[in-house]
C-alpha cells in the first residue's frame, strides 16, 4: 500500500483508511423517470444500493418528482429541472 511507505502503520490515519469502503456512485439516463419507476427502477436501486444516485433525462418538473419513492429508499433529493423553451 502506497500510504504505508509515506505514513507509519501505527498512524491513526492509515488505520482509519483501512476500514473505509469504496463510495458507490451511479449516474443513469432514465429517459423518463415515471416510465422507469413503472418498470421496476426503485427495486433496481434498492438492490444496487448506491451512495450517490444521479439521474438525467427525468422528463418531469420538480412538482412531478416522486419524492416519497426515493425517501423510502433513504435518499435525499436535489433537483435541477429544465426551463421551458421560449419561442
Amino acid at each position: 500500500m502506497f500510504l504505508e511507505k509515506v505514513i507509519p502503520l501505527d498512524c491513526k490515519i492509515v488505520q482509519t483508511l483501512k476500514t473505509v469502503r469504496m463510495l458507490k456512485i451511479i449516474t443513469y439516463n432514465v429517459n423518463g423517470l415515471r416510465a422507469a419507476i413503472n418498470k421496476g427502477f426503485p427495486q433496481w436501486v434498492a438492490n444496487e444500493l448506491p451512495d450517490v444516485l444521479c439521474l438525467q433525462e427525468t422528463k418531469l418538473q420538480s412538482e412531478q418528482y416522486p419524492m416519497d419513492t426515493f425517501n423510502a429508499l433513504g435518499y435525499h433529493s436535489f433537483l435541477l429541472c429544465a426551463q421551458k423553451k421560449r419561442v
